[in-house]
């Protein structure tokens, strides 16, 4: 869920949930580089620094992702029980970058230039992602969820657009694509992963308009994605401004 937080539990972050976490990135770097490792049985192929810088922040988000969905435990009331659309997310992401690791393991390193940009469009998107985690305690998920009890943010980043988690998503993917050179997985971010990306966010705003009182007009005043621009001197009449 991206603007909504139940009561926070009193669990620290465990040694061995930080354990887990740091195994589980290592385990996302391996799958993400199976590809590759296949790749090597048929044509010598050479592992470049944007490959490795690709798949070292991968392993980073990897693992502070895992400590999240970990940690949440609450139950929820409302819930897209298939979990068909959050699978179908991450199943284009991890397509996005497979598809990018082969392109430049075949085609080579791109130029210091493209591994810079994407680099940062890529520690953005963690970035996002972390600081959503973080400012959402606990009870971070990636379902499309309502919980008893729960309550909007509007502070922090919630205060200028509704869905920072999967804006991070949408960064990381392009970031990666830039990083690696590669146009095909570009292609793959722009017509797979952004539509399910913007499907993502319509279903769960139909959610939370729904569940929770209020939301409708912190949505007109507040973009999915991207901050709603105003002219100098137009004020919100939203409470938070």
């Amino acid at each position: 869920m991206s603007v909504s937080r139940p009561i926070k539990s009193q669990r620290s972050l465990r040694p061995a949930l930080l354990l887990r976490a740091t195994l589980a990135g290592v385990l996302h770097v391996l799958a993400l580089a199976a590809p590759f490792t296949l790749l090597c049985i048929f044509q010598t192929v050479v592992m470049n620094t944007a490959i490795i810088i690709v798949l070292c922040m991968c392993g980073i988000w990897a693992a502070v992702e895992y400590a999240a969905h970990t940690r949440f435990s609450r139950v929820a009331t409302h819930c897209i029980r298939a979990s068909a659309l959050p699978r179908a997310q991450c199943l284009s992401i991890l397509i996005a970058l497979w598809m990018g690791l082969i392109d430049a393991a075949v085609h080579g390193c791109p130029a210091e230039s493209l591994i810079a940009i994407g680099g940062v469009l890529l520690s953005a998107g963690i970035a996002l992602r972390c600081s959503a985690i973080v400012q959402l305690g606990d009870h971070f998920h990636d379902d499309v969820i309502t919980l008893p009890g729960q309550t909007m943010v509007t502070t922090g980043m919630y205060r200028w657009i509704r869905h920072p988690s999967e804006l991070g998503n949408l960064l990381i993917t392009a970031g990666a694509s830039v990083a690696l050179g590669s146009a095909v997985a570009g292609l793959v971010v722009a017509i797979v992963v952004v539509p399910v990306t913007l499907l993502r966010v319509h279903r769960e705003d139909d959610l939370l308009r729904a569940e929770l009182d209020g939301y409708e007009a912190y949505a007109r005043h507040v973009g999915a994605l991207v901050p709603i621009l105003r002219m100098p001197g137009e004020e919100s009449s939203f409470p938070w401004r």
